[in-house]
């Protein structure tokens, strides 16, 4: 697969700079230096318990141990505001809100399973505050060990429990404040006899975050675009394969995370050589492996008629 040239290296193309004039204009394209494990799949992030949502969740991923003795700890995660209200903390003692705490897999891996409610009572003692869709890169916190069995928080309501398919199972986001990728804009940016050079925006218009990169360094669990040959402006099972690309770079923020109404723009090259005449569609679907969760994932497909 072809991995996709980002913004940078398009903006010396006399030619993308004519045609982003009229396609991309009044768009604004952001991007995202992105972390590992910012916001992955379902499969791994932790569901919360059934409790009652009330506007206020954070998403702790990346947690690394900076400092550890034999009572205290010292830790740097990523913070996500996924609910619905800015998070304010600590929270007024007047406050009837809870904060729902979700954990990815990064709690384990740092061996800090048993000490999530520690880390959940050092956050919320902590003050500042993240707005919705926000993300806080680099949050330091430190918490005393905690060697009890259980301790509790009335403020906050969360659980360590691996994700389970079935009716039982809940999901990362709201139905209202999750993610969704949508391809705005695709045109043939370059054109030989073998190959296509292909540019495209995409937009998250949805209410919550989407994190483009997967959960490991390497490219191939990042969130992809692939382009198709089709006979009809419909993708099916019998269209042709050209190629597609990892979104690997050109992101803006550091966590990897493309903002409520933010774009990235980019391009790839396929090769045309098996495309006919009988073929006159080129078909462009984002996220085609099914690596991020969003709110619809049956709008991430872009047709372009190919005139020539």
């Amino acid at each position: 697969m072809t991995f996709f040239k980002s913004n940078n290296n398009l903006i010396s193309n006399p030619l993308f700079l004519l045609l982003a004039f009229f396609f991309l204009a009044g768009f604004p394209s952001y991007g995202c230096n992105i972390t590992k494990g910012v916001l992955a799949s379902r499969n791994d992030s932790i569901p919360p318990k059934s409790v009652e949502y009330q506007g206020l969740r954070l998403q702790v991923t990346n947690i690394v141990i900076e400092k550890q003795k034999s009572k205290s700890c010292k830790i740097s995660c990523t913070l996500i505001n996924t609910g619905r209200d800015k998070v304010r903390l600590p929270l007024k003692s007047d406050n009837p809100k809870s904060v729902i705490y979700q954990f990815d897999h990064s709690l384990k891996n740092s061996g800090l399973a048993s000490q999530q409610s520690a880390i959940e009572s050092a956050i919320s003692n902590k003050k500042f505050s993240l707005d919705v869709g926000k993300i806080a890169s680099k949050f330091e916190v430190k918490f005393n060990i905690d060697n009890s069995e259980s301790s509790n928080n009335p403020t906050v309501s969360t659980t360590t429990d691996d994700f389970v398919s079935g009716a039982n199972s809940t999901t990362l986001y709201d139905k209202d404040y999750c993610p969704d990728l949508r391809i705005d804009t695709v045109f043939i940016l370059k054109r030989s006899k073998k190959k296509v050079e292909l540019a495209f925006k995409i937009t998250n218009y949805g209410k919550g975050p989407a994190g483009l990169f997967g959960k490991t360094k390497e490219t191939e669990d990042n969130v992809a675009i692939r382009a198709y040959a089709s006979g009809t402006p419909k993708l099916s099972r019998g269209d042709l394969v050209l190629g597609g690309a990892f979104i690997e770079g050109g992101l803006e923020d550091a966590n990897g995370i493309l903002r409520p109404n933010e774009s990235f723009s980019g391009s790839f090259e396929v090769e045309t050589r098996k495309k006919t005449r009988y073929m006159p569609y080129f078909i462009l679907s984002v996220d085609d492996y099914q690596s991020l969760w969003e709110c619809d994932e049956r709008n991430n497909v872009w047709t372009l008629l190919d005139r020539s």
